[in-house]
């Protein structure tokens, strides 16, 4: 017995000396040994798999049986494709891991003390083609046959859990745990070249903090950015908790909350061309808060997301406008998959603006339907149309519909499908006379508008020599269908005028209208009366109609053309009549003028004056013009 206990004394003794010589070799060699050697061939596999060129300046790698393996990399670079820009993809300034050693050897536990990101950039680029420049590395490049096995696996029956990691694996994986997870000034920009949405977006000064990570328990985290600005800005925080078998992580009760008056309206407005045409203005006020109650995030986005959102009493300024948007209020809700917003608005000087509507399948067919009602907006007291040539004052009121498919349409303002009716009470078009800028442009009679202005009863030469246009009624009716807003009816009412017509416009509000312009009886029999050749545009009921075609841009671009052709018709059957008539009285012999020439041929009817039937050599007249002209 006294043998075998010297023995094992002895063989302990050697292990531990073995132990000892081994762990002291291996201190030694982590000591003394340069990680920068390694930097050429890390950098060139990293080259071979990302397809970029990466940059790396410095490694360095400590070991103590203490406090573990310390790895620090500094100034790590991966370039972007030019393909997509000339700067840097993602670029970090330092990055630390600490690895301990005891806990491995006491209890098989994996102990991450702390991984940490100082200043992190990712560039994220949408070229014109829609591809994303962090989805192009070479490694995630597959070629046509893997492709066809990826579709082929993509139509097969899904199993409804994915255990496709082994258990030991995930017993292994298990293990791990990560004390502190810290990123430190880091800041994400996403450019965009397809002209779908805005220009792009930036996240700076962002910082993540993550305790006890584990891949097996729930966890806390937190973050804090500057959004669309460059102060703080923005607030998350919640539990997490990741599910290895399925690939998912699971978010409960996480809070967001966004100062909007930190924000820059320059930057945010850029997200999309619409907001870009508003032109926001500093200072934005109010704060947007949302409560993320559950979510499901997986390879194919997110899924179960059900939260709560809103908007309370916030305030925008707007370039085009007078007055801010104020008392800016909505509430959102998402459930099982679809997104219900109500109680929104806001007041526009005296006037409301109210809207509510859904999406449906919002990751999927975001299939979007949205109500809009506008109440008494006083035009002239809310848009600023300082430097335009022609102003709309009135109060405006609708009621819109528009649904269509895709965020990205709708965040841009141009649905697919939608009606509208609207209305203007009360208008006036300053510094221009509608009327009498049409009748300038009639060639067929020179100095027209001068001649019924100069020789026109004082109460309808008024007309002519308002330098506004009065609108007493507006009404449109229009629908939007293959990115174009058709206009089904269009009528505007004024003292002088009345004018009807069709047309259509894109959604800069670059219109294409043809209209007919009515003159009330009373002043179309003074005109014909003042100037006889007005006759030829006299209709049936007594009203001189004029066709218009107007273009250009709305309200300040439209430019009113009578419809010279239509006109020159006219004027040619008008004269082509009376000519022929001279000659068939010639030919049978009668030189004198009858009634109708002696009070101006074709002028207006009056009220008391009873229809006759046509003459035989007058409808003979009729058939012989209308056959040349029809």
């Amino acid at each position: 017995m006294k043998v075998l206990k010297i023995i094992l004394i002895v063989f302990v003794i050697l292990v531990s000396l073995v132990a000892l010589l081994i762990g002291g070799g291996v201190f030694f060699l982590v000591k003394n040994f340069d990680a920068n050697t390694l930097k050429p061939q890390i950098i060139e596999k990293l080259e071979t798999v990302l397809g970029r060129d990466v940059r790396l300046k410095d490694i360095a790698l400590n070991f103590s049986f203490k406090d573990g393996i310390d790895l620090s990399l500094e100034g790590f670079e991966i370039s972007d494709s030019l393909q997509f820009s000339n700067q840097n993809l993602f670029s970090v300034e330092a990055v630390r891991l600490g690895v301990g050693i005891l806990p491995f050897l006491k209890k098989r536990e994996v102990l991450v003390s702390e991984i940490s990101l100082d200043s992190p950039k990712i560039y994220i680029v949408r070229d014109t083609q829609g591809f994303l420049n962090i989805l192009s590395f070479d490694f995630l490049k597959e070629d046509k046959a893997a492709q066809d096995v990826f579709e082929a696996k993509k139509s097969a029956p899904k199993p409804t859990q994915d255990n496709s990691i082994p258990a030991n694996v995930l017993a292994a994986l298990s293990s791990l745990l990560i004390r502190d997870f810290e990123v430190s000034n880091a800041s994400v920009s996403f450019s965009d070249k397809t002209e779908q949405v805005g220009s792009g977006a930036k996240v700076e000064n962002l910082s993540l903090s993550i305790n006890d990570f584990s891949l097996v328990k729930p966890f806390s985290f937190s973050a804090k950015a500057a959004i669309f600005g460059d102060e703080e800005n923005f607030s998350l925080s919640g539990k997490t908790k990741i599910d290895l078998a399925n690939l998912l992580l699971y978010l409960r009760d996480v809070k967001i909350d966004f100062d909007l008056s930190k924000l820059s309206a320059k930057e945010f407005e850029q997200i999309s061309p619409a907001l870009e045409a508003v032109g926001l203005k500093d200072p934005l006020q109010g704060r947007l808060t949302a409560n993320i109650r559950v979510a499901e995030i997986g390879a194919k986005g997110i899924s179960d997301l059900t939260m709560d959102a809103g908007i309370k009493d916030a305030t925008a300024h707007v370039e085009k406008l007078k007055v801010p948007l104020e008392n800016i209020n909505a509430a959102l809700e998402v459930e099982d998959g679809n997104v219900q917003v109500d109680k929104a608005g806001f007041s526009l000087g005296d006037g409301k603006v109210f809207f509510e509507g859904s999406i449906r399948d919002y990751t999927k067919a975001q299939d979007y339907k949205f109500n809009l009602n506008i109440d008494k907006i006083d035009i002239a007291k809310v848009i600023n149309q300082q430097g335009q040539d022609v102003k709309l004052e009135g109060l405006v009121s609708a009621d819109a519909q528009i649904n269509g498919k895709g965020l990205v349409s709708l965040v841009s303002l141009r649905p697919q499908a939608g009606t509208n009716q609207l209305t203007i009470k009360d208008g006036k078009l300053t510094d221009i006379n509608v009327l009498k800028l049409i009748l300038s442009q009639i060639d067929a009679i020179p100095s027209l508008a001068e001649k019924l202005e100069e020789n026109l009863p004082p109460k309808y030469k008024e007309k002519l020599q308002d330098k506004d246009t009065p609108l007493n009624d507006v009404r449109v009716k229009l629908h939007i269908q293959d990115n174009n807003i058709y206009l089904d009816e269009a009528l505007v009412e004024s003292d002088a005028f009345v004018l009807k017509g069709q047309g259509v416009f894109d959604f800069d509000l670059n219109c294409k209208m043809q209209a007919r312009l009515l003159i009330p009886r009373d002043l179309s029999k003074a005109m014909a009366e003042t100037v006889k050749d007005l006759n030829f545009l006299v209709d049936d009921t007594g009203q001189i109609m004029i066709p218009v075609n107007i273009s250009g841009q709305i309200p300040d671009g439209l430019r009113y053309m009578p419809d010279l052709s239509y006109i020159g018709q006219q004027f040619l059957k008008k004269r082509g009549k009376q000519e022929l008539q001279k000659l068939l009285k010639k030919a049978l012999g009668n030189d004198e003028e009858d009634e109708p020439q002696a009070r101006g041929e074709g002028s207006a009817p009056t009220g008391g004056e009873k229809s006759k039937e046509p003459a035989p050599e007058e409808k003979l007249i009729t058939d012989i013009l209308d056959t040349i002209f029809k």
